[in-house]
């Protein structure tokens, strides 16, 4: 029997699910009935850190804001009641007008004293700097791991990969797809231990988890007050999505690696990876000499 697949820089096999780089559907029938985490009216589905830090200003939105003195010395969040929230599509809007960051925290779990309403886990960046919008970065984990326009592998807290290119980061930036202390809208998907972010409808960033220890499948759906500075952030409309069934493991399947296939007609290039943010990566460890096979070929099997 003769079998044929074609293929890009990396397959990617999900139970109950087959993707190729980033071209999965919404998969809105495998959804269940939306959960509104925050409609502008109450915050009666989170807990948060006493005092004046989340405010409702009465026009629909949350109000995150930390003080010139004290200072906040450590990031704080309003964190979900609900603390399975595994695979799911999140849809929410934010406005940062000030400097500092803030961003959302997924798949969370609580850490240090109760009462400061800390967590560790996967964050989606909410940011004024087009350099970083709708990067990933790991709270009190991993750090920095996926800026935009990057297709990342994380192995481990100190191997993480890129290994293609979601979307050009130089058009975004020159299309400003980050409004600057305007409203943005974020879409998150998470299903099993694959994730993308996209922002005003841009694809931001796609990630493949294959790290045993500092990896998490559940927990709660987070906003966040950063320390530091001074800082204020609003969020409005914030929806999850459940799936009705668990996603499986994403395996990445280079054609490097597919033993016992041919390749064939194969149109193979090897580049170095595009960004604009140099620094990020240096910041990361990558090495910026390093290339990306971006292959492209039909492989067949007998």
């Amino acid at each position: 029997m003769f079998r044929s697949l074609a293929t890009a820089v990396l397959g990617i096999a999900l139970t109950n699910s087959c993707t190729q780089f980033s071209s999965q559907p919404s998969l809105k029938n495998s959804l269940t009935e939306e959960k509104v985490l925050f409609d502008g009216s109450n915050l009666d589905n989170f807990d948060y850190m006493e005092g004046d830090f989340w405010t409702l200003p009465g026009d629909g939105t949350v109000k995150g804001e930390t003080p010139p003195e004290p200072k906040l010395k450590r990031n704080t969040f309003l964190i979900s009641k609900d603390k399975n929230i595994a695979d799911f599509e999140a849809t929410l809007s934010y406005k940062l007008t000030t400097e500092n960051n803030s961003g959302v925290i997924y798949r969370a779990e609580q850490i240090d004293d109760p009462a400061l309403f800390r967590v560790k886990g996967y964050q989606a960046e909410g940011e004024n700097d087009l350099l970083k919008g709708g990067f990933m970065y790991d709270e009190a984990r991993r750090a920095w791991v996926a800026s935009p326009g990057e297709f990342v592998i994380v192995k481990s807290k100190k191997d993480k990969k890129i290994v293609g290119q979601v979307n050009n980061h130089e058009k975004l930036i020159a299309n400003k797809f980050l409004n600057d202390k305007e409203w943005n809208d974020y879409r998150i998907v998470a299903r099993g231990n694959h994730f993308m972010h996209y922002i005003n409808g841009e694809l931001a960033i796609e990630l493949i988890d294959i790290d045993p220890t500092d990896s998490s499948r559940t927990g709660t759906f987070c906003l966040q007050i950063h320390g530091g500075k001074p800082m204020t952030v609003f969020f409005k409309d914030v929806v999850v999505n459940k799936y009705k069934k668990r996603f499986g493991k994403a395996i990445p399947l280079f054609i490097s690696s597919l033993k016992g296939w041919q390749t064939e007609n194969a149109n193979t290039t090897i580049r170095k990876f595009s960004s604009p943010n140099e620094r990020g990566l240096k910041a990361r460890g990558y090495d910026m000499k390093a290339k990306i096979d971006s292959t492209i070929a039909f492989i067949s099997k007998g």
